[in-house]
C-alpha cells in the first residue's frame, strides 16, 4: 500500500483560518438581534466574544496541524517516520537477540564439554594418584620388611 506524503499546513493558512473565523464571528455577533431588532450584545461584549472566537479558531487550526504532524510520524511511510525508525530498530534488536541466543547456546555447549572433559580427566587423575599411593605403600612395606630382615641378620651375627 502506497502512503501519501502530506505537506505540512503552512502558517499563513492557519492565520487565514483564524481571520476567517474572526470575520464570521463579527458577522454573527452583529446579526444577533432580539424581536424588536435591538442588538443582543453590547459593543464591548461583542468585541471580546469576537476576539475569543478568533483565538479559538486559530488555536484549533494549530492543534489540527500539530495532530496531523504527529499522526504522520506515527504511521509507516516507507522510511522517514518515527514508526519506520521504530520498526527498523525492533528488527535490529530482534536480530541481535537471536545472534546472542545462538552464541550463548554455543558457549554453553563448549563450557559443558570442557566441564565433562575436565571431570573425566580429574577422575582419571584421581585414580592414577590413588594407584601411585598404593604403590608407595607397597614399596614402603617391602622396604620395611627388607630393613627388618637386614636388622635381624645384623643382630644374629656375632
Amino acid at each position: 500500500m502506497t502512503q501519501r506524503h502530506r505537506r505540512p499546513v503552512p502558517t499563513w493558512l492557519i492565520i487565514s483560518v483564524g481571520a476567517v473565523v474572526t470575520g464570521a464571528a463579527v458577522i454573527w455577533a452583529s446579526g444577533l438581534r432580539d424581536e424588536q431588532g435591538e442588538a443582543l450584545l453590547d459593543a464591548e461584549t461583542s468585541n471580546v466574544l469576537i476576539a475569543l472566537l478568533g483565538v479559538v479558531g486559530t488555536i484549533l487550526t494549530l492543534l489540527l496541524k500539530t495532530t496531523a504532524e504527529v499522526k504522520h510520524e506515527t504511521r509507516p511511510n516507507s522510511g522517514g517516520s518515527m514508526r519506520d525508525s521504530t520498526n527498523r530498530t525492533e528488527r535490529k534488536v530482534s536480530t541481535i537477540e537471536e545472534a546472542n541466543d545462538s552464541r550463548h547456546a554455543e558457549t554453553k555447549a563448549w563450557l559443558d564439554g570442557l566441564q565433562n572433559d575436565f571431570a573425566g580427566r580429574f577422575a582419571t587423575l584421581g585414580r592414577d594418584i590413588g594407584g601411585i599411593r598404593e604403590e608407595i605403600r607397597i614399596d614402603r612395606s617391602a622396604n620395611n620388611n627388607r630393613f627388618e630382615s637386614i636388622e635381624n641378620r645384623i643382630k644374629e651375627k656375632p
